[in-house]
């Protein structure tokens, strides 16, 4: 995933980052599609290697402009809320791990 903003933790977080849906096959599955735009609440999951992001099942991960929610002014979109009370965030700050990894092949062939 591209990653535009960031309000909690952009020091650690790249450009772009790798999503991992623990939750595939049950009810929280998230349906991601291609080329769409979503706002994540997501956690940290490490793995031997590899650094990976989780959406928080159940929670308000959604797609842009597919959810409102109440606030003073009336009912407005979820990322509107999120700006109105946390500020527009900020981009990421991290260096892309993927980056690093695919550009030395390690001697695979080419």
């Amino acid at each position: 995933m591209d990653v535009d903003r960031v309000w909690k933790g952009a020091e650690k977080l790249a450009s772009r980052v790798r999503l991992l849906d623990v939750y595939a096959s049950i009810d929280c599955e998230f349906y991601f599609e291609l080329g769409r735009t979503y706002v994540f609440f997501a956690n940290v999951a490490k793995s031997s290697r590899y650094v990976y992001y989780q959406p928080d099942v159940c929670n308000w991960t959604r797609a842009l402009r597919s959810t409102r929610v109440t606030s003073p002014r009336g009912a407005i979109w979820l990322e509107d809320s999120i700006v109105e009370n946390y500020g527009s965030g900020e981009t990421p700050k991290a260096a892309d791990p993927w980056e690093d990894r695919s550009s030395s092949n390690c001697g695979a062939g080419n």
